[in-house]
């Protein structure tokens, strides 16, 4: 009688729960770079805003459009803020 390991039923299962397993686990790595990059974007994103924060805020830089009045004297068109 001749015992071949690979054909017994546990074994397949066992084999078949290992490499459930290892899926499981490859799919969990590759998720690991998407979430480095999505970090990453966020903290640009932040810095950036702090950025643009700080230098509004040296430069007295306003989100209000300028308001020009014009006036047209003689050829010309004068602008007067």
């Amino acid at each position: 009688m001749s015992d071949n390991k690979s054909n017994h039923p546990e074994n397949k299962k066992t084999e078949k729960q290992h490499s459930e397993g290892r899926r499981e686990a490859l799919k969990t790595i590759a998720t690991i770079p998407v979430l480095g990059a999505m970090a990453y974007g966020v903290y640009q994103k932040k810095k950036n805003e702090h950025y643009n924060k700080v230098a509004g805020s040296i430069f007295n830089i306003e989100s209000k459009p300028a308001v020009w009045m014009c006036r047209l004297t003689g050829k010309y068109l004068e602008l007067v803020s």
